[in-house]
């Protein structure tokens, strides 16, 4: 039976990684615990579209997490636009594209007084660090 838990996620991951294959999926679950949960002291820069954050496997190797902020204009059809265009990109001086989450995930929220459960879309690109 495969280890579906994070940690066999992250070997699996780390595995195509080095191998040089296409980007991994990597579930929201696994970003936000390499992120530490998105702990300010791990974020690198930030811009309007995105802040990126250092992600750290449990192995020590790292990544740069570029987290993309749920506005307008950045929509599914520009997350797979830009994805497109970085998976393509191999050249010494540019950081590599290993990986990305695009995912829904749910949330509470408050809404007019009243708790509620919200769907939030989570948009992220990972890049050699």
């Amino acid at each position: 039976m495969p280890d579906l838990s994070i940690c066999g996620m992250e070997a699996k991951l780390l595995e195509q990684r080095t191998s040089g294959s296409e980007p991994s999926k990597l579930p929201y679950q696994l970003i936000r615990k390499i992120t530490n949960d998105f702990d300010k002291g791990r974020i690198l820069g930030s811009g309007g579209f995105g802040t990126v954050y250092k992600g750290v496997y449990e192995d020590g190797r790292e990544i740069a997490v570029k987290v993309l902020h749920n506005i307008s204009g950045v929509d599914d059809k520009e997350f797979h636009k830009e994805f497109d265009n970085l998976r393509g990109l191999k050249h010494p001086n540019i950081v590599e594209l290993v990986g990305f989450c695009h995912e829904w995930e749910k949330e509470l929220a408050v809404f007019e007084g009243k708790q509620v459960t919200a769907e939030r879309l989570c948009m992220a690109l990972c890049f050699e660090y």
